[in-house]
Order: structure tokens, then sequence, then C-alpha cells
């Protein structure tokens, strides 16, 4: 019974823990989908900064007067958006590998929730199986003792039927007596 005690604390501690792992695994998840969504806002960025570099790449060869410069500014832009573009997709893959993590986090907690519950039901049988023995204890207590009264009524019996035959023997050797007195006057009135 008290094994069965200690396997339902360690079922309940496991559910815990299962519940914990699930908890985390679903923030993880959040999380993941949340760096996912960065990524693609950053890799649309990284689209439309060359698309804009481009642009102003044609707008500085149109200016005479500011091509030169509108020529370094959509250099800088086509550069930065470049960057913006290898950073985008870092922090897809980054949100990816997340993602897979978040995935495996989760099961890893549907797992953890899984032996928490069988342990629980494990703790909870050894539990009922200990009440049983416990029962079953007491039940052969009860009939050790009504075998022990049964005994004591068994020797009182025998004891009064040994004082019976003892009183039987006394009454026997007494008649036997007055037939041999009844015989020795028999014999003394012969004579």
């Amino acid at each position: 019974m008290e094994y069965g005690v200690h396997s339902l604390v360690d079922g309940v501690h496991s559910l815990v823990y299962g519940v914990h792992s699930l908890e985390y695994g679903v923030q993880s998840q959040v999380y993941d989908v949340q760096s996912l969504v960065y990524g693609v806002q950053s890799l649309v960025y990284g689209v439309q900064s060359p698309v804009y570099g481009v642009q102003s790449l044609v707008y500085g060869v149109q200016s005479p007067v500011y091509g030169v410069q509108s020529l370094e500014y959509g250099v800088q832009s086509l550069e930065y958006g470049v960057q913006s573009l290898v950073y985008g997709v870092q922090s897809m893959e980054y949100g990816v590998h997340s993602l897979v993590y978040g995935v495996h986090s989760l099961v890893y907690g549907v797992h953890s929730l899984e032996y928490g519950v069988q342990s629980l039901v494990y703790g909870v049988q050894s539990l009922v199986f200990g009440v049983q023995c416990l029962v079953c204890g007491v039940q052969c207590l009860v009939y050790g003792v009504q075998s022990l009264v049964y005994g004591v009524q068994s020797l009182v019996y025998g004891l009064q039927s040994l004082v019976y035959g003892v009183q039987s023997l006394v009454f026997g050797v007494q008649s036997l007596v007055s037939c041999v007195q009844s015989l020795v006057y028999d014999l003394h009135s012969l004579v």
C-alpha cells in the first residue's frame, strides 16, 4: 500500500512535469511562429529594398544634377537591401529551426504527460491492490480469531468430557465395590 502511495505521488509529479513541458512546447511553438513571421517580413523588406534601390538608380541616371548622389544612395540602398535579404533568410532559417525544436518539445511534453498518466494509473492500481491486501489480512485475522475461539471451545468441551469420564469411572468403581460387598454378604449368608 505504501508502494502504491509512492507510485501515485510519482505519477502526479510526472503528470505535472508533462503539463509544464506541454506548456513550454506551446510557448516555444508561438515564439517560433513569431520568429517565422518576422523572418518573412524581413524577407519581404529585403525584396522591396533592392526594388527601391533599382528605382533610385534609375532616378539617379535620369537626373543629371542629382544623378551621382542618387546613384550613390541607390547603391547603398541596394547593399542594405541585400543585407536585409540575407538577414531575412537567416531569420527565417532560425525560425524554422526554432519551430522544429518547439515541435520536438511539444512531442516530448505529450510523451511526458502520457508517462505521467500511466504512472498515475499504476499508482492507483497499486493503491487498490494494497487496500485489497489489507482487507484480506483483516479477514485472515478475523478467521484466525474465530479459529482460536473455536479451539478454546473445543478445549473446554474436551475438559468437560474428561470430567464426565472421570465421574463415570468413579461411579463404575463404586458400582464394582457394591457388587463385591454384595457378593461377600451372600457368601456369609451361605456359610
